[in-house]
C-alpha cells in the first residue's frame, strides 16, 4: 500500500469512531481512534523511509518519526501515549480492567484527531 492508501484507510477508522459514538459503541470508538493513528503513523513512515516496524504501540511509531528527523510536539507524543493501550483493551474483552464508556470515547477521538492533524500536516 501507498502511503496514500494507508492515509484514506486512517480518514475512515476515525470516521468509524466517530459513528461508533454516536452509536454508543463506546469500546469500537477507542479501537477505532487507536487504528486510524497506527494507520496514520504507518503511512507517514512509508512516505518518509519506505518502512515501519511491526508495532502496534503509537509511541514506538511516534518515536520512528522522531528518528528519521521529525519534530515531535508533546502533545502528540502524549495522544499516543493514551492511546496505546486501548488496542488491546478495546479489542480483547477482559483483558484491561479499562471502563469503556462515552468520557472514554470521546477522549480516545480528540487524542486521534491530535495525531491525525500531525500527520496529515506531514502528508
Amino acid at each position: 500500500m501507498t502511503y496514500l492508501e494507508w492515509a484514506e484507510r486512517a480518514r475512515f477508522f476515525l470516521k468509524e469512531g466517530e459513528r461508533y459514538l454516536k452509536e454508543g459503541v463506546y469500546w469500537a470508538a477507542c479501537f477505532n481512534a487507536h487504528q486510524s493513528v497506527e494507520f496514520y503513523l504507518k503511512g507517514i513512515l512509508i512516505k518518509l523511509v519506505n518502512s515501519y516496524p511491526f508495532t502496534h504501540d503509537l509511541s514506538v511509531l511516534v518515536d520512528e518519526l522522531e528518528k528519521v528527523g521529525i519534530s515531535i510536539p508533546e502533545h502528540v507524543r502524549l495522544s499516543s501515549d493514551y492511546l496505546t493501550p486501548h488496542y488491546t483493551g478495546a479489542r480483547y474483552p477482559g483483558t484491561k480492567s479499562i471502563i469503556y464508556d462515552r468520557r472514554r470515547a470521546e477522549r480516545c477521538l480528540a487524542h486521534a484527531k491530535v495525531i491525525a492533524e500531525f500527520v496529515e500536516a506531514l502528508l
